[in-house]
Parts: structure tokens; sequence; C-alpha cells
């Protein structure tokens, strides 16, 4: 009868350090190992988009993004170890995804992925604000009667195919 108290104690700690562990592997899963490809063709598929292609953003994506850029460092006080190994507690990822409409248009999203211990990730889907300070149309001056013919945009140098009425990347319109 003594050793009960000892045995329920250890069977709970044993119990404890399972649950932590699993919710440790599922977090890393999500965060490192899961790719999202099904939650994000759900998403285009319920708003008629066409995928292209997914990438991380860069520099100049951050410049016009629809989210804050996250830090590149994280200074703590205290530092949190799950099985001895320091982990956050809340994590983000971006990605961005390029698609076409039914139109046929060039439509940017951002995906924020969070991830946080004991919830699913959240997925949040924005569509990506125009990047009206890089493409700046030329100031051309020419004859009217003369038509210049380029196979790229002259604002953005997007490739064109030649019957096109604007351009699918910055939307210049062509006259």
């Amino acid at each position: 009868m003594e050793e009960l108290p000892i045995v329920l104690f250890a069977g709970l700690l044993i119990l404890l350090t399972y649950w932590i562990t699993y919710h440790q592997l599922k977090v890393w899963r999500y965060r490192y190992f899961y790719g999202y490809e099904r939650e994000i063709n759900d998403y285009l598929v319920q708003n008629r988009l066409e995928f292209i292609l997914s990438r991380h953003p860069n520099t100049n994506d951050w410049e016009d993004g629809c989210f804050s850029k996250p830090a590149a460092y994280k200074v703590s006080i205290s530092i949190v170890r799950i099985n001895g190994i320091p982990i956050t507690w809340t994590d983000y990822k971006y990605l961005i995804i390029e698609t076409l409409d039914s139109n046929s248009k060039s439509v940017k999203l951002w995906l924020e992925i969070e991830t946080s211990y004991f919830h699913k990730p959240v997925l949040t889907f924005k569509k990506a604000k125009p990047r009206s300070k890089f493409f700046k149309p030329p100031d051309i001056k020419a004859d009217k009667n003369v038509a210049i013919v380029s196979d790229v945009c002259p604002a953005c140098g997007w490739k064109l195919n030649g019957d096109e009425t604007e351009c699918p990347e910055c939307e210049l319109h062509f006259q």
C-alpha cells in the first residue's frame, strides 16, 4: 500500500512526458515536414484560381508584403526546452503562391502559416498588394503614328505573347 502513491506519481509523470513529446513531434511535423499542398489546393479551387508555383518571399517581396517581415533573430530572457531542445511557442512561416484567375490574369497570394503547441496550424491567405512603386510606366515621348513593338512589358519586363492589352504581372495598359 505504501508504494501506491509513488507508482501513481511515476505513472502520471510518464503519461505527461509522453503527452508533451507527442505534441512536440506534431509541431515539428507541421513546421518542418508538412507541405500544406492539400490546404492550398482547396483554397485555390474554392476561389477559382489555377496554381502556377509557390515560393518563399525574397527581400523585394517583403517591401510590399501583406504581412510584417519577421525578425531575423529573437532575444528572450528565458529559453523554454522540451526534451532538452529549445523551442519557440509560436512560429510563423510565409509562402507566396503565384496563380491565374479565370481570365488568365496573374494573382499573387501570400500565405502565413502559424504553428503553435497544442493547436492546429492556422493558415491565412491574403491577396498581394499591387507593386505600385516598382512598376511606374516609363515616360516615353514618341510620335503617335509610330508603334513601338516589344515582347516584354516596358514597366516590369514580363514576357508577353503579343496579343495582350495589359501586362498580366503589373497590369500596365497598352495602347
